[in-house]
């Protein structure tokens, strides 16, 4: 992961509440036991609770953080951790339920997610900025792996084959009403005849989209 975060600040337990200070001693216990074999550096326990002003998430979230680091093999480094906290408060996740949420969405995303990553020859990150783009690809426009796949051979075509491009387009389609693979081949082709005829604006016409029904994937 990228190094993004400085050193944690100079915190220590006495900063937080006395009332909640027997549920954060709970969570650092269960996350060293569990992660770090009862054998966290002597370091590290200053280091989480940095985290906890930094982040604001619950103490159950932390786990959940941990645990989401530790199977990306970036959970012994304060800054690993630091960087993956922040991309999940970037995604509005601050408990258990929100991250839940997003992982459904995560999982609804997963086929448009694995057809760009093969088209584009490019990773996209857990948490990232693209995954939370085709995300809203998926839950704001409604479009699944037909009509990216659609945006992907259009991009190719215009030689813009990228992430943008491809999002550009699905933003554009649905802007314009869009929502099967039929609309969207409807729309570009009046697109495509527009552009073509400027100069002769007799000749273009338009032809309608296809009438709306329930989207199939």
């Amino acid at each position: 992961m990228n190094k993004k975060h400085p050193q944690p600040p100079p915190v220590s337990k006495e900063m937080v509440p006395f009332a909640q200070r027997s549920d954060w001693e709970k969570t650092i216990s269960q996350i060293n036991n569990t992660f770090f074999g009862g054998n966290a550096p002597i370091e590290w326990e200053l280091q989480f609770y940095a985290l906890i002003f930094m982040l604001g998430f619950t103490p159950d979230l932390y786990f959940s953080l941990y645990e989401k680091c530790y199977v990306l093999g970036c959970f012994s480094k304060w800054e690993d951790v630091a960087e993956m906290g922040y991309l999940w408060k970037l995604r509005d996740i601050y408990n258990v339920c929100d991250l839940k949420k997003y992982t459904q969405e995560q999982e609804k995303a997963a086929p448009v997610i694995v057809l760009l990553q093969n088209k584009l020859k490019e990773k996209i990150p857990p948490f990232s900025e693209q995954e939370e783009k085709a995300i809203v690809m998926t839950r704001e426009f409604g479009f699944f792996v037909q009509e990216i796949d659609y945006a992907l051979q259009l991009a190719d075509f215009n030689h813009q084959l990228s992430f943008s491009s491809v999002f550009s387009y699905a933003e554009e389609w649905f802007l314009e009403g869009c929502k099967t693979v039929d609309d969207i081949h409807l729309y570009v082709t009046n697109k495509s005849f527009i552009v073509e005829n400027r100069k002769n604006p007799e000749k273009i016409t338009f032809l309608p989209l296809a009438p709306r029904g329930k989207t199939k994937h």
